[in-house]
């Protein structure tokens, strides 16, 4: 969802955090729940209209379907993903004398072997999306890295702030307010970097570098 929370909860569950939005009385509530460092962010409302913004991995749960309208507007993402590869082969054993039921090879010196120990070789891939890689750069959630600005620019999303550094020569890295930022001027806001400071700490911004 995006605006300003009304309540944020740090090392907590995708459970707890929904405990605590049923516990509220509001006409309208919500909650952005974030994995990767257990934040959850509450939205309480007693409009019957909210702003969501959606990615791949992003999930919605309605308790009253009979009120639900969903106006779509299409934000586009570049999500990068990582591709893995491992192949396992088992060797072939032949004999003269016996075949498999189902599928069997006959070589030239008449020996035949079963599907089950023919030499096999298969492909496992493993596709992992993560919206928040950026090249091999270094990613953390809500670390700022004040100041030595080459240029900065609003709004941009988190691809569009990362491509933007990738293309920018003597860019180290850069920091990215999120949309639902408190204060309206970090509101996807996009910092690129020309030095590199240790990361202090700063709620609802994301800071990447080399």
């Amino acid at each position: 969802m995006i605006g300003t929370a009304n309540k944020s909860l740090l090392n907590v569950t995708k459970n707890e955090c929904i405990c605590e939005m049923m516990k509220t009385n509001a006409l309208l509530s919500g909650l952005n729940y974030f994995s990767t460092n257990g934040t959850c962010q509450l939205f309480y409302s007693n409009n019957n209209s909210a702003i969501i913004e959606f990615n791949s991995n992003s999930n919605f749960m309605f308790l009253n379907f009979s009120a639900i309208s969903i106006t779509n507007k299409p934000i586009v993402f570049l999500t990068p993903t990582i591709t893995t590869s491992s192949t396992s082969s088992s060797s072939t054993s032949s004999s003269s004398t016996s075949s498999s039921s189902t599928s069997s090879s006959t070589s030239s010196s008449s020996t035949s072997s079963s599907t089950s120990s023919s030499s096999t070789s298969s492909s496992i891939t493993t596709t992992i999306n993560n919206p928040w890689i950026c090249s091999n750069m270094t990613v953390l959630h809500e670390k700022d890295m004040f100041g030595n600005d080459i240029v900065h620019q609003q709004p941009k999303n988190y691809n569009e702030c990362c491509n933007w550094c990738l293309s920018m020569s003597g860019c180290l890295g850069f920091v990215w307010g999120w949309p639902n930022n408190s204060n309206s001027f970090q509101q996807s806001h996009c910092w690129l970097k020309r030095t590199l400071i240790t990361p202090t700490n700063l709620a609802q911004v994301t800071t990447a570098h080399f």
